[in-house]
Parts: C-alpha cells; structure tokens; sequence
C-alpha cells in the first residue's frame, strides 16, 4: 500500500478548500516552502518560491500574501502594499492578509488605521493571535504617547489582552504587557 506525502496530503487538503479554481500540487508546496524559508530569514528563496507559487495561479492568496511579507521585510513597503491587497481582492476573507496591511499601516505612522485592519481580521477569525496582540500592543503605545486619552486606550489594550488569553491562556507576552498595564493603572 502506498501512503500519502504529508506534503503532498496537506496539498491535497488545501486544494479542497479553495472555492475558486483548484490550486496545482506544486503551488501549495511551493507556498509551504516559501513560509518555511520566511521562517529561517532566507528572504531570497523565500521569494523565489512564493514566485514560484505564482505562476502555477497568479491570484493564489497565500503566496501573494508571502511576497507581501517577502517585499515587507527588504523594506519595500509599496510593492508589500501592493500584494497584500492583491491577497484580499482574490480571497476578501483573507485575514491574515489584513493584519500584514495593518501592520503597514503601523509602520507608516497611521496607528488608527492599523488598528481598523486588525479588527477587520478579528471580525474574520476572533482568535488570530497576531491580530489580537498587534491591536493591544497599538492600543498600549498610543496610551502612552497620549496622556489626554490614555486610560481609555489603556482600557481598550487591557480588554484586547484578557480577549487574547481567553483564546491563548499561556501566551507569555500578553501576559507580561497586561501586568505592565495593571502596574501602569495603579500609578
């Protein structure tokens, strides 16, 4: 009897889940491939791998989404731009590819919008880690840079971190940043 990969099983799995048009076996490895890459910080093969990716489908969300964070880490913010929108106009419901335009947002001094992002990608996935802690961490920081409205922001970051540990109880950097929180509301 011959088994299935697991690479190949989890191709076929995702293949299965696409509504559009199916994705070819070589793409889903190849987006694996680039995430592991990413993983490593070997940007370059990274990025030939999600290219890779998109020629078999050209529209494919997640190795348009991995180029975004390719294009993101060499600093290439408007190519990042580019194709994290491109992620969400082939799959709207993208969440991970609104955290990463949140995260633009963030790098490009609109906090506001950042944090709009992220709550579009919890609306999507209430437990996604990422956005979960990058809104209470913008919360946090935009708390202490405004004294006018920092107990409400303050607020606000408090509730996001005792959300994310509903979903992630052991999670040590929400717990550290809402005891800072706590130590900051006592002052």
């Amino acid at each position: 009897m011959r088994t299935t990969p697991p690479l190949a099983a989890l191709a076929l799995l995702l293949c299965s889940c696409f509504a559009g048009p199916r994705i070819h076996a070589r793409a889903l490895e190849e987006v694996h491939r680039g995430y592991a890459y990413l993983h490593d910080g070997d940007l370059e093969r990274a990025d030939v791998a999600f290219t890779h990716a998109l020629a078999y489908h050209d529209e494919f969300p997640e190795a348009l989404n991995g180029a975004g964070v390719v294009a993101h880490q060499r600093g290439d913010l408007v190519l990042a731009r580019r194709r994290f929108e491109q992620a969400l106009h082939a799959a709207p419901e993208f969440a991970e590819a609104l955290v990463n335009l949140g995260v633009l947002e963030l790098a490009e001094g609109r906090p506001e919008r950042g944090e709009d992002r992220f709550r579009a990608a919890l609306r999507i996935d209430p437990d996604l880690l990422p956005a979960r802690l990058d809104l209470a961490r913008s919360l946090l920081h935009r708390g202490r840079a405004d004294p006018a409205r920092r107990e409400r922001l303050f607020g606000d970051a408090r509730r996001e971190y005792l959300h994310l540990l509903e979903s992630h109880p052991d999670l040590p950097e929400a717990r550290a940043e809402l005891a800072w929180l706590e130590q900051a509301a006592r002052r």
